[in-house]
């Protein structure tokens, strides 16, 4: 028997009206094993840009956030923090065309790669699923999302545990 969670942001715009400028605390989704960040880099300036929720007609998406416009550029990244999960299928809604792509770790620190996905292209306003062509269970413990200099907006994401 498996089980699957589906992470919707919609389930979530409820929880907009409990933050002061929609900012979500960093440790919000850690009950539900996930962490969100903004994968800094060398850019320490943004290591700390909060993530937002925000709303665009019928659709809420989780956004790296702040004052810095170049922090909303950079990748985000999803770490499960109690352990792998076997797939993981990211919806996001593009700001403007382009490409994106994922990469899959075994690590929470993303040092152990094991999937980076061929560069996809993408529509402005068009939900993108990101999910890798094939059905290979992984033991993946983060997802790096990157839009090559767009800001990302995560719509949902669905993630399948691991079969013991």
């Amino acid at each position: 028997m498996f089980a699957q969670l589906c992470f919707d942001v919609n389930d979530l715009h409820k929880l907009q009206e409990h933050f002061n400028d929609e900012k979500l605390d960093p440790h919000q989704f850690d009950n539900w094993n996930l962490q969100f960040t903004v994968n800094a880099g060398s850019n320490a300036a943004c290591a700390s840009a909060p993530m937002v929720l925000n709303q665009q007609a019928d659709d809420v998406f989780l956004s790296i956030g702040g004052d810095n416009a170049a922090c909303k550029m950079l990748p985000l990244s999803i770490t499960i923090l109690r352990g792998p999960v076997s797939t993981a299928v990211a919806e996001i809604i593009p700001v403007a065309d382009g490409k994106v792509t994922f990469t899959y770790y075994t690590d929470t620190a993303g040092q152990q790669q094991i999937f980076q996905s061929p560069a996809v292209d993408v529509k402005a306003g068009v939900i993108a699923q990101l999910a890798p062509a094939d059905t290979t269970a992984r033991q993946i413990r983060r997802i790096d999302i990157n839009a090559n200099g767009q800001a990302i907006q995560l719509t949902r994401l669905t993630l399948t545990p691991n079969n013991p």
